[in-house]
Parts: structure tokens; sequence; C-alpha cells
């Protein structure tokens, strides 16, 4: 329906999905446990997910990004959950290939599950005090330590280069196909009519 070729490597795909899943919706957890009223919820959600959205190649092509904000992206966990996607769904990466995805993926999961278990409350007239609310920085801790080490090794924006290399390639190589005209039929002898010789 939508000329997609292949899906990649499903079970690296399922794979990310999964993680996905659990890990941003630990990360609801915390903002759940942290928020006293639903606007202030609603303040928190926009300030999490519209960057988590916007930038992480998730609606813009991450190398259309300029290149400060792709370095800012790097700290970001959606930017590693779309990059992984990405190189399973068009390079057909193995989870052996996308180990650091999802390890990093795992161990947020883990410690925003922790946190927002530390920080929940049975009743919801109980308050959380605002040096609670700074256990919400801690959930960064993984994607802080992986986006400067990226920082300095580059690996993700060097592959977003050569996968997008690759798909132009694809979509060139695609469009010189449809230009070139078709070959004429090769047209065979008739047989003589019977009786005429």
């Amino acid at each position: 329906m939508f000329h997609v070729p292949s899906l990649g490597n499903i079970f690296s795909v399922w794979l990310l999905i999964t993680i996905g899943i659990v890990s941003f919706g630990s990360l609801g957890l915390v903002i759940a446990s942290v928020t006293n009223t639903m606007q202030e919820t609603q303040v928190l959600n926009q300030l999490l997910w519209l960057p988590l959205i916007f930038l992480s190649g998730a609606t813009i092509p991450f190398m259309f990004l300029s290149n400060a904000v792709r370095h800012i992206a790097l700290f970001l966990p959606a930017t590693y959950l779309v990059h992984g996607l990405k190189r399973a769904i068009v390079d057909h990466a193995a989870p052996t290939a996308l180990l650091v995805v999802l390890l990093s993926l795992t161990v947020w999961f883990i410690l925003t599950l922790f946190l927002s278990s530390q920080l929940f409350r049975w009743e919801p007239e109980a308050k959380i005090g605002r040096k609670a609310k700074l256990y919400v920085a801690a959930t960064a801790i993984p994607f802080f330590l992986l986006g400067l080490w990226e920082a300095k090794y580059g690996r993700v924006i060097a592959e977003e280069n050569t996968t997008i290399q690759r798909l132009d390639a694809a979509e060139k190589a695609e469009k010189e196909k449809a230009q070139q005209p078709p070959k004429p039929a090769t047209e065979t002898p008739k047989a003589p009519a019977p009786g005429k010789h």
C-alpha cells in the first residue's frame, strides 16, 4: 500500500517497539508520580514530549536538522529509538548490531520504573515535594552519558548520513529506471497462410 519493499529485520523492529513502549510508558509513570494536578501534568508532558518528537528524527529527518540541533538530539532517548528502528528497517540490522540502543532503552526503563515506584502515592491528596521532583532529572542520566559519548565519536550521525545516502541512491536508481523508454517488443515472424507457398 505504501510502496515499502521490505520491513527489514522484523525481530529487531518488534524488539525495539516493545522496549520503546515500556520505556516511554515508564517515563509517563514518573510524570504521573511527580505532578499534583492535571494542569501540571499537561505542562510537563508538553515540555518533555515536544522535544522528543521534533528533535529525534521522528517527524523531521534527523539529517535535515542543523548541526547544533543534531548534537542536542543525541541526548534524547527518542533519537536512539528512531535511529534503531531506521537501521532495523532500512539496513536489516540484527539485534546484535543494535545493542547500544537496546541496552540504553532497557537501562532507562529500569531506572524510570524504579523512580516511579519510589514516588508512587496511594492517596491523591498526598503532595510531592519540590525536592522529589528533581528525581525526574535522574531519568536523563543514561542518555546524558550516551549523548556525551556520541558527541565525541559521532557514530549515530555517521550512520544516519550513510542511511540517507543509500536511500537517495535507491530513489535515484528507481527514477532512472522509470524514465527509461520501454524496450520494443520483438516481432515473431508470421507463419504463412495454409495453402500458400
